[in-house]
Parts: structure tokens; C-alpha cells; sequence
């Protein structure tokens, strides 16, 4: 009987902090995946957990200072707080970061038809100004990187290949980088060592 009773009294406990309207605490493993943080976010908005959907979204923007995604969802997110003033704030932001991608995007395309043309320092002027808009792709880095590589200059082609082989390892034209990056070293950089290294590696992923 004894035992009874303190079962339903643990019972009775666990769904009065349930009914109460208190967030169960889950253990969450640290993780500095965006993805995996935004839909961890979306998710607590869903469930009315706000202050833990902002923890989320915060840490977003403390590694990707321009996040769209994440701007738009604190601003859904500050929308049920009441926070009118801050959920504009956060969708202007959003529409202004969107505007500045465009303009990235329009900037890359030009690049890609400069370098198409073997116009390389257009394709450089153009790459520089996707990047500087918040164009992040492995093939800016790349096809700058070559556009240097043709006009001789082979320390800023070495940074741009560098880039792709350490931001971009899943790029789909990564052997060629390490190709590349090798025959710089090998021929223009006296760097033995280095281009039989990247040689390798390119052997091994093509």
C-alpha cells in the first residue's frame, strides 16, 4: 500500500509540472550545425517554447551573421512575443541581406560568363564582388582562383584553391582543386613536397 501511495505520488507530481504548463527539459546535444539549429527552433516555436527557439536562433546568427532563414524565423519568433517592433526589424533585415544575395548571385553569373570569355580579370572583378555581397560557393573561390592562376598570379590562385579544398571538401570539382593547387606548387613554387601531396589526393578522389 505504501508503495502505492508513493507512486501516485510521483504520478500525480510529474503531471501537475506537465499540466502546469512548464517545457520539459530534454538534454540537446551541443552543436554548431545551422541546419540542425533552425529546425531545432522551428520545432520550440511549434511547441510555444519561444525563449528556447531565440537561444537557438541567436546561435545561428553568432556563426552566420547573415542568415535569412534565421532573421525570418526570429521574426515569426518575436511576432508571438507581442514584439511588433523587433519582428520588423528582423524582416527588414532579412529583405535586406535577400537583396544583397542577389546581387551576389547577379555578380557570380557575370564572373562565370567573364571566364567563359577567358576575360580573367573581369571574371576576378565580378568573383570579388559575389564574395563581398555573401556569395559563398566553392566555385566563386575556384574559377577566381584559375582567372588568377591565368593572369600569373599564382600566390593569390593558391589562397583561392586553399579556400575550396578547406571550406568546400564536398565540392564536386575538388580533385581538380588539389590538381591545380599541385601544379602551381610544382611548377612556379618550387614546392615538391606540397604538389606531390595534393597530387595524391587527387589520384585518390578521381
Amino acid at each position: 500500500m505504501k508503495l502505492n501511495f508513493l507512486q501516485n505520488l510521483f504520478g500525480k507530481a510529474k503531471r501537475g509540472s506537465s499540466e502546469s504548463g512548464h517545457q520539459d527539459f530534454t538534454l540537446e546535444e551541443p552543436t554548431s550545425d545551422t541546419k540542425i539549429l533552425l529546425e531545432r527552433a522551428k520545432k520550440k516555436t511549434k511547441s510555444k517554447n519561444y525563449q528556447g527557439a531565440l537561444d537557438d536562433i541567436n546561435s545561428i546568427l553568432s556563426i552566420e551573421p547573415n542568415s535569412i532563414n534565421a532573421y525570418m524565423e526570429r521574426s515569426t519568433i518575436k511576432g508571438k512575443l507581442k514584439d511588433s517592433i523587433g519582428s520588423k526589424e528582423d524582416l527588414d533585415t532579412a529583405g535586406v541581406l535577400l537583396k544583397k544575395m542577389d546581387r551576389g548571385l547577379k555578380a557570380h553569373d557575370k564572373g562565370l560568363e567573364k571566364f567563359n570569355e577567358s576575360d580573367y580579370k573581369g571574371a576576378i572583378k565580378h568573383f570579388n564582388d559575389a564574395i563581398s555581397n555573401g556569395i559563398v560557393l566553392g566555385q566563386t573561390y575556384h574559377l577566381r582562383g584559375l582567372s588568377k592562376r591565368y593572369i600569373e598570379d599564382f600566390r593569390g590562385a593558391l589562397i583561392d584553391l586553399s579556400k575550396v579544398i578547406d571550406s568546400f571538401p564536398e565540392y564536386g570539382e575538388i580533385f581538380e582543386v588539389y590538381y591545380i593547387r599541385g601544379k602551381i606548387k610544382y611548377h612556379k613554387l618550387d614546392d615538391i613536397d606540397g604538389a606531390l601531396e595534393d597530387f595524391n589526393e587527387a589520384i585518390s578522389l578521381n
